[in-house]
């Protein structure tokens, strides 16, 4: 399983101004359904919304990785944004978060889903790759980091 199959390219952003998470997660449901990930964008936000509300994404180290299962979700994507600023995610360290990584997939995908979810955390742990990410001047640049895992 490489990220880089699930990326989806319109739903990759750098230095985004976004004022708060729900305006990242809304930018997310924007570019999937662009994508043809889901049949309205307001499916996306509604299964990326709940899970939120259940408890943080914010990892820590001004990482998010806002995420959702739904059965109206047509295929599993991955999504990646900068923010110019850092946003509120409620993060458990409480740091702000500049790094987003946004992941949806379909109920029965369940597997599959946290399958990746694993395999970026994995990637995010790389030694030197997060400070890679807050340095990429081009979105192909983005591509190359994950290509390289």
């Amino acid at each position: 399983m490489r990220l880089v199959d699930f990326l989806v390219s319109e739903a990759v952003k750098l230095d985004f101004d976004a004022a708060d998470k729900w305006e990242v997660i809304e930018w997310f449901a924007r570019r999937f359904y662009q994508a043809h990930v889901a049949d309205s964008p307001e499916v996306i936000k509604e299964v990326m919304f709940s899970r939120e509300e259940i408890g943080t994404t914010g990892v820590g180290h001004g990482i998010a990785i806002p995420h959702g299962k739904g059965s109206k979700i047509h295929r599993i994507a991955l999504g990646f944004m900068r923010l110019k600023s850092g946003v509120d995610f409620g993060s458990v360290d409480g740091q702000k978060v500049d790094l987003v990584f946004a992941i949806v997939a379909p109920s029965d995908q369940a597997h599959a889903y946290l399958k990746l979810l694993a395999q970026l955390s994995k990637f995010l742990k790389t030694e030197g790759i997060v400070n890679k990410l807050r340095e990429v001047k081009e979105v192909k640049d983005i591509v190359g980091l994950l290509e390289s895992v």
